[in-house]
């Protein structure tokens, strides 16, 4: 993708760019700032990326605090999420799965 120390320079939508451009056919778009924070998921992020990245997985992570954050990261354009600290509290059950 690029020599080594490089990628540290780039955004996050750069990057997720590159890595489609090498064949890559999903991306986990994770903000380690918010994991296990329950401070809710990143949309704006979800929505720039699927405008640009067509056709390929979009798995959200970090900040899920319930299920309607689900249904606004699908409306966004997620394919999926991580949801480990929700479901681990109980707000998200088996019926999500």
């Amino acid at each position: 993708l690029a020599p080594e120390g490089a990628l540290r320079d780039l955004s996050p939508s750069e990057l997720a760019c590159r890595a489609v451009d090498a064949g890559v056919e999903s991306v986990i778009v994770l903000d380690l700032s918010r994991v296990g924070s329950s401070e809710g998921a990143d949309e704006a992020t979800m929505r720039e990326l699927r405008a640009m990245l067509r056709g390929v997985d979009l798995i959200a992570g970090g900040g899920v605090r319930d299920a309607a954050d689900l249904e606004r990261l699908a409306a966004a354009g997620a394919n999926g999420a991580l949801v480990a600290t929700a479901v681990h509290r109980g707000v998200i059950g088996s019926d999500w799965a």
